[in-house]
């Protein structure tokens, strides 16, 4: 069967040959060179899409940039007026008209934009005109501050008219390392429990503040102060200011400084201390025998913290001495007296006492030893019997 297959598919391929052939070979087309390539066409793009505008707005302008503190401060309470109760009822404080009382950081601000220390006590507050800023160079103002450190009695007020008083001041300044040249208004004690004085800290300069104002308020338990620290031309602002700053001052009903007991718990510190910030200043110099000399009136020279009092303490002395002497006198009496009557009596016992006394010595003395008997004596021999003889 596959043989009778090959050999169709032979007959069939050989017929086909012969009718192509059958009118001659085939003929071959001419040479023709290949065309020349044509440009080619620019890229299709497609047709831009037309967007329908926006409505037009308003153009945005990025905020401005805040330069933010390292370390901002908080906030500070509104200012404060009218009458205004402070340190837990101990002192009150009716804030002048045309000022206003700022808080306790922003009188601590206040203070050390001036370079000044702060005041002794507890800081309630800045007590400042209405409508001027803090930090402007025209700004003054008055740190109130209040210590609970018993009655100042005002025994040693003297002392602080002494002339030598400004050296101690400039004494303890040196020592707190704090500037002083000399008192601006030297200071002055009311008996109502009023202390001031000013004193220049520096050199007069264009906008230094070399002026510090003290002023302070005694009540029976403690202190009340007011600080200032402004340059030379603000000096007569604030001093017509502070009698309305004083007046509204004041302590509770019992607790005024006129109101003080013998009971009373006393300051640690006297007048001069409050000036000086040292405790009894005239009550140490009166102990070391460096006293403030002071000459009164009539000529004479005595301790500043004890003028009007120095002819009643001379007279104690005195007198003092006097009763020693005298006691001491005494008692050596009273011992010559005890000798004297020893001897008296010694004498004027009764011989019979004497006796008795020297018999009962003797019996209380022990017998002597009777004396020894005489040795015996050899007997003689007979007369009448005749010597012997030899035989």
């Amino acid at each position: 069967m596959r043989q009778v297959t090959a050999a169709a598919c032979a007959l069939a391929l050989a017929c086909g040959a012969g009718l192509a052939w059958a009118d001659g070979p085939p003929e071959t087309p001419p040479y023709r060179p290949p065309p020349a390539p044509a440009a080619q066409a620019a890229p299709l793009r497609p047709a831009p899409v037309q967007v329908a505008p926006a409505p037009a707005q308003a153009p945005v302008r990025a905020a401005p940039l805040q330069r933010q503190s390292a370390a901002p401060a908080p906030a500070a309470p509104a200012a404060r007026a009218g009458q205004i109760s402070l340190a837990d009822g101990a002192v009150t404080l009716t804030v002048p008209a045309g000022f206003e009382l700022l808080s306790p950081a922003e009188a601590q601000a206040y203070l050390q934009r001036a370079g000044a220390p702060a005041p002794r006590g507890d800081i309630l507050g800045l007590v400042a005109p209405v409508g001027v800023a803090t930090t402007s160079a025209d700004f003054w103002g008055s740190v109130l501050a209040y210590e609970a450190l018993g009655y100042v009695p005002p025994d040693n007020a003297a002392a602080l008219t002494a002339p030598a008083f400004e050296g101690a001041v400039r004494t303890a300044r040196t020592s707190a390392a704090r500037g002083f040249e000399r008192f601006e208004t030297a200071p002055a004690f009311s008996p109502a429990g009023a202390l001031s004085w000013a004193e220049r800290t520096a050199p007069d300069g264009p906008a230094t503040r070399n002026i510090r104002h003290e002023q302070r308020a005694l009540g029976r338990g403690g202190v009340a102060s007011l600080t200032s620290v402004v340059r030379a031309n603000q000096l007569g602002q604030l001093v017509a200011a502070m009698p309305a700053f004083m007046q509204g001052l004041s302590f509770p009903a019992g607790q005024r400084y006129g109101d003080a007991t013998a009971s009373d718990r006393r300051a640690a510190v006297d007048l001069p201390g409050l000036v000086t910030g040292e405790q009894n200043v005239a009550s140490a110099a009166a102990a070391t025998g460096q006293g403030f000399v002071q000459t009164n009136a009539g000529g004479q020279a005595g301790g500043a913290g004890l003028q009007g009092l120095f002819p009643w303490i001379a007279l104690g002395v005195i007198a003092l001495a006097a009763l020693g002497w005298f006691a001491m006198g005494r008692r050596d009496r009273a011992a010559d007296s005890d000798d004297y009557d020893d001897e008296d009596e010694a004498d004027e016992r009764p011989a019979a006492q004497q006796a008795s006394a020297q018999a009962s010595v003797q019996a209380s003395a022990p017998a002597p030893a009777p004396p020894p008997p005489p040795p015996a004596r050899e007997q003689d021999p007979e007369p009448d019997s005749p010597p012997s003889t030899p035989a």
